[in-house]
């Protein structure tokens, strides 16, 4: 009997002794793959750079409507000397260039399109999408690409998002609305020679970005739902054929970049897509006060208040501009910047659309 006894009492002591190993290994385990905490093996842009400039000389452009309805809400460029504004409201105002001195409209593109997207490789090769379904080529003029009508979507396709790394492999991304108006997420892909759709869950969302994480080959999505009373942020990865939601909440998500490296913007964190998790690689909720912001690198970044146009040089912030409102991506080049912004308050009661146009001091 007590041999029996001191059996029992050791083969407790072991099996306690596995639990504990076990849970030492679950808990390693939860730690490697949590995605809320920084992790100090996240490769992220190099922080040892130098503090941003911030000795602009500043100029604002004044998109005129004539009083036709106009909200511009995209800016892409190849050179400070070559920037195009793409968004919505009367047809021939929806497209805007400028080529270093002024800006102008009536580029060819006078239809129904509505423009929520552009991305280019060059001065001549840039491409701009939007609702319709139609994808716009820019070769030395534009023409239409493709109208893209998926079956089953009688309310038609919009495009919030248009980008690539190559010429011929672009993507363009964002919904089509059901017979009952609710948005079902969609993906188009261009091989250099047509556009083909891929396929994605039956997801009530409305893609806004897609990039591809610099050494891999998935997708990176990021989306919004917007339903009566409630708005929902999402970030997935497509891997394959494998749909993975890596985010869900409130808080505003983006893909932006940094540096050259693709991130995901939730509020105002910063995280780096490692392995098919989001790693934290920034916090600026102490820094920044508002969602929306773009750096150039981690110690050049542009934000914005209720005081205007802000910036971040690695050690303050700082008001670079004052003005009241903010829309759109901006342009940011080496030297240069520039801003959409939407005048609400002069004095005619008339809402412009303005570019606020920085340049580096030499």
């Amino acid at each position: 009997m007590k041999t029996n006894k001191r059996y029992f009492a050791k083969s407790k002591q072991l099996i306690f002794a596995c639990l504990l190993f076990l849970g030492a290994l679950l808990l390693l385990e939860s730690c490697k793959k949590s995605s809320t905490e920084p992790v100090d093996s996240v490769r992220g842009p190099s922080e040892n750079v130098a503090p941003g400039r911030r000795d602009y000389v500043w100029t604002m452009d004044t998109l005129e409507s004539h009083g036709e309805p106009l909200y511009m809400i995209k800016l892409w460029g190849s050179a400070p000397n070559d920037v195009w504004a793409v968004g919505t409201g009367a047809s021939e105002l929806v497209l805007w260039h400028y080529d270093g001195n002024k800006w102008e409209t009536n580029l060819g593109t006078e239809q129904s399109t509505m423009f929520s997207a552009i991305y280019g490789f060059s001065q001549n090769d840039v491409w701009a999408a939007g609702d319709g379904g139609i994808i716009w080529h820019y070769t030395g003029s534009w023409h239409q690409s493709a109208s893209l009508q998926p079956e089953g979507f009688p309310r038609g396709l919009s495009f919030e998002d248009i980008w690539g790394p190559s010429p011929n492999e672009i993507y363009a991304v964002g919904a089509a609305q059901n017979s009952e108006g609710y948005p079902h997420a969609m993906i188009w892909k261009y091989n250099g020679a047509k556009w083909d759709s891929i396929s994605v869950p039956e997801l009530c969302v409305y893609f806004k970005d897609i990039r591809i994480p610099t050494g891999t080959n998935d997708l990176l999505l990021a989306g919004v739902s917007e339903m009566p009373g409630s708005t929902t942020y999402y970030v997935y990865v497509k891997t394959g054929n494998e749909f993975r939601k890596l985010y869900e909440g409130t808080e505003v998500a983006h893909i932006i970049t940094v540096d050259g490296q693709y991130l995901v913007h939730i509020d105002r964190r910063l995280f780096c897509y490692s392995d098919g998790r989001l790693l934290l690689w920034k916090d600026f909720s102490n820094i920044l006060q508002y969602p929306l912001f773009f750096p150039r690198n981690a110690n050049d970044i542009f934000s914005l208040n209720h005081n205007g146009l802000l910036h971040w040089n690695g050690t303050d912030v700082s008001v670079l501009y004052p003005l009241d409102m903010y829309i759109g991506k901006p342009a940011l080049f080496e030297k240069e910047v520039f801003f959409l912004f939407k005048d609400f308050y002069l004095s005619t009661g008339s809402r412009y659309n303005m570019i606020l146009h920085g340049k580096l001091k030499d």
